[in-house]
C-alpha cells in the first residue's frame, strides 16, 4: 500500500511536470500565431506531429490518471470493507487493543492519503483533459491558417511561375535576336558593332538582374519566402533552445524527483519492516491465543467425553439391573403360574372328587328317597302315616358346585309340606 501511494505521487508529480511543459509549449506557440507562418513541408509535418504527439501523450497520461484513480478507489473500498470487519470483530484479550488502536490509526491515515491522492488525481485529470481540448483548438486553427497560407503560397507560387515564364520566353527571343543579329554580322564585322554588341549583352545582364530584384522585392513586401524562411530559422533556434532548457529542467526535476524517491524508498522500507514485525508479533500472539484456545477445547472435549463415559456406564448399569429385575419378576411370575396351575389343578381333581362324591350321595339319597316317598304315597292313599319324606339337608345344597347341574326329583315325589 505504501509503495503503491509513493508511486502515485511520483506519477502525479510527473504528470503535473509534464503538463506545465505542455502548456509553457502551446503558450508559446499561441503567442506566436499558432506558427502559423511555417510554409516548408517538413517544418509543418514537424508541428504537425508534434501536436499530435502532443495529444497522444496527454492521452496516455490521462488514460494512466483514470486507471490509478479506479485502483485507489478499490483500494479504498478493500480498505473500508477490511476496517468494518475489524470494527464488528472485537478482540477477545485486553493485550490485542493497543495493536488494534494503532493499526486503526495506521488505517486511518492511510485511507486520508488516499483520499487526498484521489482529489489530486482528479484534479489532474480535469486539467489533462481540458489541456487536450486546448491542444486539438490549437491544432484545428493551425490546420485552418495553414490551409489558408497553403492557398496563399499556392497563389504567390503560380504568379512567382507566370513571372518567371514570361521573363524565359523574352530573354528566349532576345538571345534569339542576338543570335539573328551575330550571324547576319559574322561577315561584316566592325569595333562598333562589337562595342555595341557588348553593350546590349550588358543590358540584358542589367534587365535580367532588374528583373530578379524586382521579383524579390515582391515577394519581400507580400511576405515571401526569404522573410518566412528567416522566421522559419529564428523560431526553430528559439524552439531548440526551449526544448535544451526545459530537457535540463526536466533532468533536474527528475534528479530532486530520484532523490525524493529514494528517501521515501527508504522510510517506507523502514516502516514496511516495523509493519511486518508488528504482523509477526501479532501472528505470533493470535497463534498462541489459538494454541491456548486449542488446548482448552481438547481438555473440555476429554472431560465431555468421559462425561458421557460415566453417563453410559450408568446406563448400561441401570440397563442390567432392570434386566435383572425383569428377570427375577418374570421367573416370579412364571413360579406364580406354575403355583396357580398347581392349586387350580389341585382344586379341579378335588372338585371332580367333590362332585363324584356328590353324585354318589345323589344317587344313593335318590335310591333311599324314592322307596320312602312311594311308601308314604301308599300310606296317604290306604290312609296311613302323614309324615312327610325326608328331604335332603341345607349342607347338600351348600356344599353343591355352582357348575354342578340340580337334580330334582319329579314332582309327584317332592313333597315339602304336607297338604292341608
Amino acid at each position: 500500500m505504501i509503495i503503491l501511494l509513493s508511486f502515485v505521487c511520483a506519477q502525479a508529480t510527473d504528470i503535473e511536470y509534464s503538463q506545465s511543459l505542455q502548456n509553457r509549449y502551446s503558450s508559446c506557440l499561441a503567442s506566436r500565431g499558432g506558427a502559423s507562418t511555417f510554409n516548408g513541408k517538413s517544418s509543418k509535418k514537424k508541428y504537425r506531429q508534434s501536436l499530435e504527439d502532443q495529444i497522444v501523450f496527454l492521452e496516455q497520461q490521462l488514460r494512466q490518471v483514470v486507471e490509478e484513480k479506479q485502483k485507489l478507489k478499490l483500494l479504498y473500498k478493500h480498505r473500508t470493507s477490511s476496517r468494518g470487519n475489524q470494527q464488528e470483530k472485537q478482540p477477545e484479550v485486553s493485550s490485542s487493543s493497543s495493536s488494534g488502536s494503532t493499526s486503526s490509526i495506521a488505517v486511518e491515515s492511510e485511507l486520508q492519503d488516499l483520499q487526498t491522492s484521489l482529489s489530486q488525481l482528479e484534479a489532474q485529470r480535469r486539467d489533462l483533459i481540458r489541456t487536450k481540448r486546448d491542444l486539438e483548438r490549437l491544432k484545428t486553427e493551425y490546420q485552418s491558417k495553414l490551409e489558408t497560407l497553403q492557398k496563399k503560397y499556392d497563389a504567390s507560387l503560380l504568379d512567382h511561375q507566370t513571372t518567371e515564364h514570361n521573363y524565359q520566353t523574352q530573354l528566349e527571343l532576345l538571345e534569339q535576336q542576338l543570335l539573328e543579329q551575330d550571324a547576319d554580322r559574322d561577315d561584316a564585322s566592325s569595333p562598333y558593332e562589337e562595342e555595341s554588341h557588348l553593350l546590349l549583352k550588358q543590358r540584358i545582364q542589367q534587365a535580367q538582374d532588374q528583373a530578379i530584384v524586382d521579383f524579390w522585392n515582391q515577394q519581400q513586401q507580400e511576405g515571401g519566402m526569404a522573410q518566412l524562411e528567416r522566421l522559419r530559422h529564428s523560431m526553430e533556434q528559439q524552439h531548440h533552445q526551449q526544448l535544451q532548457q526545459e530537457r535540463q529542467r526536466t533532468q533536474q526535476a527528475l534528479q530532486k524527483q530520484r532523490d525524493k524517491m529514494r528517501a521515501l524508498a527508504k522510510a517506507m522500507a523502514q516502516r514496511e519492516h516495523d509493519l511486518q514485525m508488528q504482523e509477526r508479533a501479532a501472528k505470533k500472539q493470535a497463534l498462541q491465543e489459538e494454541q491456548e484456545k486449542l488446548i482448552l477445547t481438547e481438555a473440555q472435549e476429554e472431560e465431555e467425553r468421559q462425561k458421557r463415559i460415566l453417563d453410559l456406564q450408568e446406563k448400561a448399569k441401570q440397563q442390567m439391573e432392570e434386566r435383572n429385575k425383569l428377570k427375577e419378576q418374570q421367573k416370579k411370575q412364571v413360579e406364580e403360574e406354575e403355583r396357580l396351575r398347581r392349586d387350580d389343578k389341585s382344586k379341579r381333581e378335588k372338585a371332580d372328587s367333590n362332585n363324584t362324591a356328590t353324585k354318589s350321595k345323589a344317587s344313593s339319597l335318590w335310591n333311599r328317597l324314592v322307596p320312602q316317598a312311594l311308601q308314604a304315597n301308599r300310606q296317604v292313599d290306604t290312609g296311613g302315616s302323614t309324615k312327610p319324606p325326608r328331604q335332603p339337608s341345607i349342607e347338600y345344597w351348600q356344599r353343591r358346585v355352582p357348575w354342578q347341574p340340580i337334580f330334582l326329583p319329579p314332582n309327584t315325589v317332592v313333597q315339602v309340606t304336607p297338604k292341608k
